[in-house]
């Protein structure tokens, strides 16, 4: 049985027709909800609002009498120094690997400087970098000065970067 020349020719219309939708229907279901997953997922911002509130604490004056923090408030210069911030952060239990400097009373102050060296470097292809400003009071003297919070963060996990 023969098909004629014009039943041939819906027939392969046709299907010039369903193939495209197909692939845009399977673009669909697939890479859109990958998308949108991947994008939820990322902690990257949290994390980073969390330890630089972590710092800003740390670097502020505590009353042991009244079990009261104040924040913004610290001395000005014998409560911040490079044993104080290695004593206050430790990330050897974290799967993710941070290095951070401060920068106060122009005087920088690095943790994890190694990894942070590293990775500045590479900041825009590999790692993200939080940079953020806070005003601190000087209790000694009554002046106003600014404490920069530099992050270099690692969004992956150690495991995967080896």
């Amino acid at each position: 049985m023969h098909i004629n020349k014009k039943a041939q020719t819906q027939h392969v219309w046709k299907w010039f027709i369903y193939i495209p939708m197909t692939l845009i229907v399977v673009f669909i279901v697939v890479y859109i909800p990958s998308v949108i997953l991947d994008n939820a997922v990322k902690t990257q911002n949290l994390e980073n609002i969390v330890l630089a509130d972590r710092v800003y604490n740390k670097m502020s004056i505590y009353d042991w009498l009244l079990f009261r923090l104040y924040p913004g408030h610290t001395c000005k210069g014998g409560c911040f120094d490079q044993r104080f911030i290695n004593d206050s952060f430790d990330n050897t239990g974290s799967s993710k690997e941070v290095g951070f400097k401060l920068v106060f009373n122009k005087k920088p102050i690095y943790f994890n400087k190694d990894f942070y060296d590293d990775a500045v470097v590479l900041v825009p292809v590999r790692y993200d970098r939080f940079i953020e400003e806070r005003p601190v009071i000087i209790v000694d003297t009554g002046k106003i000065d600014k404490l920069t919070i530099d992050q270099v963060y690692s969004g992956r996990l150690r495991d995967f970067e080896n």
